[in-house]
C-alpha cells in the first residue's frame, strides 16, 4: 500500500499531465511517465498509472465532445491502435526486465526526441476553427 507522501505525489503528477493535455492536446504521459519513474516507479507501473488515468480523462473528453467527433475520420486510427496494443504489452514486458538507468536513459532519449520533433516541425494554422471551438 503506497504512504499518503507517494498518493500525494503520484495525484499531483497525474493532475500536472492533465494540465498540459487539456492546454496544449497533448503531453499527458510525456509529462507523467518520466515525472513518476524519477519518483522510483517500476516502468510498469508508471505506464499502467499514465494509461488508466489517460482513458479516464479521454472518456470525460469523448462524452462532453461526442457530437462534434469526426467518427468516419478516427475510426482507422482506433482499430489500428487497438491491434497494436497486445505489441506495446509485449515490449513494456521485455522492456521492463532492463537495468531502471537504462529504461531512465530511453525515455530521457525519448522525450528529448519528442521536444526537438515538436519545436522542429512547425505546423500551419488554421484559418478557420471548427464550430466547437469557437
Amino acid at each position: 500500500m503506497p504512504s499518503i507522501d507517494q498518493t500525494m505525489f503520484i495525484a499531483s503528477v497525474v493532475l500536472l499531465g492533465s494540465m498540459v493535455q487539456s492546454t496544449l492536446g497533448f503531453g499527458f504521459a510525456l509529462i507523467t511517465v518520466p515525472l513518476l519513474l524519477l519518483f522510483d516507479l517500476s516502468l510498469p507501473e508508471a505506464v499502467t498509472i499514465a494509461i488508466i488515468t489517460s482513458i479516464a480523462q479521454r472518456l470525460v473528453f469523448l462524452i462532453r465532445m461526442r457530437n462534434h467527433i469526426p467518427w468516419k475520420k478516427i475510426w482507422i486510427p482506433g482499430i489500428a491502435g487497438m491491434i497494436a496494443l497486445p505489441a506495446g504489452i509485449l515490449v513494456l514486458g521485455l522492456v521492463s526486465e532492463s537495468n531502471r538507468g537504462t529504461i531512465r536513459q530511453v525515455v530521457g532519449s525519448l522525450l528529448l526526441l519528442a521536444i526537438i520533433i515538436k519545436t522542429t516541425i512547425k505546423i500551419t494554422p488554421r484559418e478557420n476553427l471548427a464550430g466547437y471551438w469557437d
